[in-house]
C-alpha cells in the first residue's frame, strides 16, 4: 500500500518569529483509488459518498505546545493535503479517547484501517480540505501518559498545530484557501 516511501525529516521555520520551528515527515501518499477503495469498505453502501478524485499526502510533523503547567512540550499530529491543493480552507480534527499510541493522527501511514485519522482524512481530504489532527500529550511521540481529560489542553495542542500548517503548505508548495473549520469527536 505505501506508495512513496518515508521522507527523511525535514526542519522548517515557521513564518512568525515567535514561532519555533517544525519537523515534518511524509508518512504516505494515498492514490484516489486507495481513498475509494477504503471508503466503500468501511461504510458498505451506506452512504453515497462523493469519489476521491486525487491522491492525498500524509505527513507527521513535530511541533512545540504547552502542558498543564505552562512548559514547552514537543507534540505531534497528522497533517493531510489533497494533492496540490486545499481550496476549501483546513479542517482542524480532534480525535476522541484512545490508549494506544498507534492508534494516533501522527502514526496513519494508509495501512491501518477504520482509525479516526483514516475517516477524517477520507471524509475531509477527498473534499478538498487540508487535515490538521493533532495527537495530543502523551500520545504519539510525546512522552508519558496521556492526561485525559484536558480540554484546554487538548485545545492548545491543536491551536498550535493549525498554526504551522499555512507555512508547511508554503514550504511544500501546497496552496490552501484561508477558511479554518473544527471538527472532533467524544474527546476531540
Amino acid at each position: 500500500m505505501r506508495s512513496v516511501a518515508t521522507a527523511a525529516v525535514i526542519l522548517f521555520a515557521a513564518c512568525s518569529p515567535s514561532q519555533e520551528p517544525f519537523l515534518i515527515s511524509k508518512n504516505e501518499t494515498l492514490s484516489a483509488a486507495a481513498l475509494n477503495t477504503k471508503a466503500a469498505a468501511h461504510f458498505k453502501g451506506k452512504y453515497a459518498l462523493p469519489k476521491a478524485t486525487f491522491a492525498v499526502d500524509i505527513y507527521n510533523v513535530a511541533y512545540d505546545s504547552v502542558d498543564w503547567l505552562g512548559r514547552k512540550r514537543k507534540l505531534t499530529g497528522c497533517v493531510a493535503f489533497p494533492q496540490g491543493s486545499a481550496p476549501r480552507g483546513v479542517v482542524l480534527f480532534y480525535h476522541g479517547t484512545i490508549s494506544d499510541r498507534r492508534l494516533s493522527p501522527s502514526r496513519y501511514n494508509g495501512s491501518q484501517t477504520e482509525t479516526e485519522a483514516e475517516l477524517a482524512i477520507g471524509a475531509f481530504a477527498t473534499a478538498g480540505f487540508a487535515v490538521a489532527a493533532p495527537d495530543y500529550i502523551g500520545l504519539g511521540d510525546s512522552p508519558g501518559a496521556h492526561p485525559y481529560p484536558l480540554a484546554s489542553i487538548n485545545g492548545s495542542s491543536g491551536i498550535d498545530l493549525l498554526r504551522i500548517v499555512r507555512p508547511m503548505a508554503k514550504q511544500l508548495n501546497v496552496s490552501v484557501g484561508p477558511k479554518d473549520y473544527v471538527a472532533g469527536y467524544s474527546e476531540g
